[in-house]
């Protein structure tokens, strides 16, 4: 009787682990860079720590933020200007509106003297470029006609402006004596530095009469005015700051109950609830 022989095993060759090996890699790559671009480009999260929004917003809220509504772009840190990484921005899928809830890093302005590590914010956008804004007894006007917002309550003992939210190019006249902080604030976000010698306003070191606004600006505040930190403190914000949409809660939690069991805590109303 004759046992047939049976042929030997492959054995895999180093070259054909190296292989399996680097196939593992590029799959574990791949994922991490689409998680990575999804985080830029589409999708973000912020978490709400302050009443400023109360109204649509309520402390404890995390928010889903949509990037690419208004067309998504690298982050303002990760590429500055003169890094020539800024030219990176997607096609918006809408256009910036009226009464929008934006997302959005607060400017360099608030921060007279020293800037923290990136700032994060939720407020209303209420007027774009060349818009005139005011508050008048607790009511958003805006260009002379009242911004209609649901939900909105405004206090009637709050009033402020008007002011007019200076266009992309439009040229500002500098004066000692009639130039407002809201103008001063564009320069120094704009990275030129400014400062005064006799009557004469130096930009740059250089005497001026007149700067040209390099870049888009809009004004926002937040729905709880009484306790909100905003355009009427630190002045317009660049449009290019804004991160994004505010589109909904996906999470929210009594900050207050601390003691409380971790699900006790939980708004499960405000759950998956949009914003508008």
């Amino acid at each position: 009787m004759i046992t047939p022989v049976q042929p030997p095993r492959d054995i895999p060759s180093r070259f054909t682990v190296v292989r399996q090996i680097w196939d593992g890699y590029q799959v574990v790559l791949f994922a991490l860079a689409g998680a990575l671009a999804i985080k830029l480009f589409v999708l973000g999260a912020v978490y709400v720590p302050s009443q400023s929004m109360e109204g649509t917003l309520r402390t404890g809220d995390y928010v889903l933020v949509n990037k690419l509504l208004y067309g998504a772009r690298l982050p303002e840190h990760l590429a500055p200007s003169e890094s020539g990484l800024s030219f990176f921005h997607l096609p918006g899928l809408a256009p910036l509106s009226r009464g929008d809830v934006v997302v959005f890093e607060l400017p360099s302005s608030a921060f007279p003297d020293t800037r923290p590590e990136r700032v994060t914010f939720v407020k209303r956008c209420v007027a774009l470029a060349g818009d005139e804004v005011r508050i008048a007894s607790g009511d958003i006007v805006v260009n002379g006609d009242r911004l209609q917002i649901d939900g909105w309550s405004g206090d009637p003992r709050i009033e402020f402006g008007p002011v007019r939210v200076p266009r992309k190019g439009e040229l500002l006249a500098l004066s000692l004596g009639s130039m407002s902080p809201a103008i001063e604030r564009i320069i120094v976000n704009e990275g030129h530095a400014i400062a005064s010698r006799g009557d004469s306003v130096l930009i740059d070191g250089t005497p001026a009469r007149t700067y040209r606004v390099e870049e888009e600006y809009v004004f926002v505040l937040g729905d709880n005015l009484n306790h909100s930190f905003d355009s009427r403190s630190w002045g317009f914000l660049p449009r290019k700051n804004i991160i994004g949409s505010a589109m909904m809660v996906y999470w929210s939690v009594e900050p207050s109950s601390a003691d409380a069991g971790p699900f006790a805590r939980v708004r499960w109303d405000r759950l998956f609830s949009l914003i508008r």
